[in-house]
């Protein structure tokens, strides 16, 4: 842990995760003064392995990425998305995006949890105007019209941070909303994710497939080495099953429910699992406070779209802070104005994976037909198709211009800038 002899900052970021790590790099890259407040020691993430997971990364998640200088650190554990196909288990109908029909490199990138958090972590101490307080547990949050506290219990004891605006990047279970007093709607789906990875037969060739089946979605992701990443949803009840499975018999469930395309699968790797549920937090702003990424919307798996929406939190947010020009960074107009901005992406979202998992996910009479000629019609209606392909690529809705593809440098209005390290 370092910290500051006056405990003085700009912002104080509470969670230091994919998200939060992300925000404090991008704030400091404009010369703000941050502390990132994190319960847990930074992850070592060691050696590559056949395990390493994996996150699926839009088109507006690479250019925030490479307007925060971490694309670079990533090259090795990315594997673009030339193309994704979404089909119905035993039915007709399937639809396909592909980057070509676009003008595009990639409609999106797979990548290793472990390179992504490793370049975060690793850049994090490294940087100028950034204090880290981890291992550290929020015990108290207190704002005023005049600045907000936050008080922490760490090993060397009681500390307490001062500063203009703090951010709760704290996830599902945030302290910091709870501390806001903010009312979050959740819903719990019944089901869980097991994820793992796969050799098949054949190459992917870069692409990304989403299977619809009676039990929930199905996603095969392309990875590095021939592998692919996998997120079996399955109801609760039968998670435990699928996990105890032999590798043998895990892998003919698999091909069952996906089928040929790739062959034969050949060869899994262990499994996890993790419940899966809805959080919603309609409300994300408070006074000098506000709430990202999973503590403000956690939704279900399906289009892989949780840990890109939280990129585009950041980068509204280091938008408006940059465009505040060394005024108030945490006056109630800023935050107002981040709320209304960001509503729209996350309602929309939040209705898309919802209404995608009611639709697929049911096995009553009649679904299946209905279901098939949905994704017909995607296919064939251009204006339909291209608006799913823009959500997904993260460009629906009011986009922020680092995921237009700006620099730091232009966001925070001087081109001369160096965004890369501080």
């Amino acid at each position: 842990m370092t910290a500051s002899s006056d405990l003085r900052y700009d912002v104080t970021i509470v969670g230091g995760g994919l998200v939060g790590g992300s925000l404090a790099l991008a704030l400091t890259a404009i010369g703000l003064k941050v502390a990132l407040v994190e319960r847990v020691p930074l992850r070592d993430v060691g050696k590559a392995s056949y395990d390493d997971r994996t996150l699926a990364l839009s088109l507006a998640s690479r250019r925030i990425f490479e307007g925060i200088s971490l694309w670079p650190g990533l090259d090795d554990g990315v594997t673009p998305i030339r193309k994704v196909h979404v089909s119905n288990r035993g039915h007709f109908g399937t639809v396909t995006f592909e980057a070509s029909e676009y003008g595009l490199e990639a409609l999106g990138y797979v990548a290793e949890g472990r390179v992504i958090g490793g370049a975060v972590a690793a850049e994090l101490p490294r940087r100028d105007g950034l204090d880290l307080y981890i291992p550290a547990e929020v015990k108290a949050l207190d704002t005023t019209r005049g600045g907000a506290t936050v008080a922490l219990a760490t090993d060397d004891g009681s500390l307490v941070l001062r500063s203009a605006l703090v951010v709760g990047a704290d996830g599902t279970h945030s302290t910091i909303r709870a501390l806001m007093g903010l009312p979050a709607e959740t819903h719990d789906y019944g089901h869980t994710a097991v994820i793992a990875n796969v050799t098949p037969r054949h190459d992917h060739a870069g692409v990304a497939y989403e299977r619809m089946t009676t039990s929930g979605p199905l996603a095969v992701l392309p990875h590095v080495n021939g592998r692919c990443g996998i997120v079996w949803c399955t109801p609760s009840s039968q998670a435990q099953d699928v996990l105890d499975l032999s590798d043998a018999d895990f892998l003919q469930g698999l091909q069952q429910r996906f089928g040929y395309r790739l062959g034969r699968f050949q060869k899994a790797g262990a499994r996890a699992s993790y419940p899966i549920s809805r959080l919603y937090a309609a409300r994300q702003v408070g006074e000098r406070s506000l709430i990202i990424g999973n503590a403000a919307h956690t939704i279900y798996p399906v289009a892989a779209q949780g840990f890109n929406l939280g990129l585009r939190d950041v980068a509204l947010l280091t938008e408006l802070v940059a465009d505040a020009a060394g005024g108030d960074i945490g006056s109630p107009d800023l935050l107002e104005r981040y709320q209304q901005l960001r509503a729209r992406d996350h309602q929309r979202m939040v209705q898309f994976t919802d209404g995608m998992i009611r639709v697929f996910a049911p096995d009553l009479l009649g679904f299946n037909a209905l279901r098939s000629a949905g994704l017909v019609a995607l296919q064939t209606l251009p204006f339909l198709k291209n608006a799913l392909a823009r959500r997904t690529l993260g460009l629906g809705g009011h986009v922020p211009r680092l995921a237009l593809g700006e620099n730091l440098g232009q966001i925070s209005g001087d081109d001369s800038k160096d965004s890369g390290h501080g």
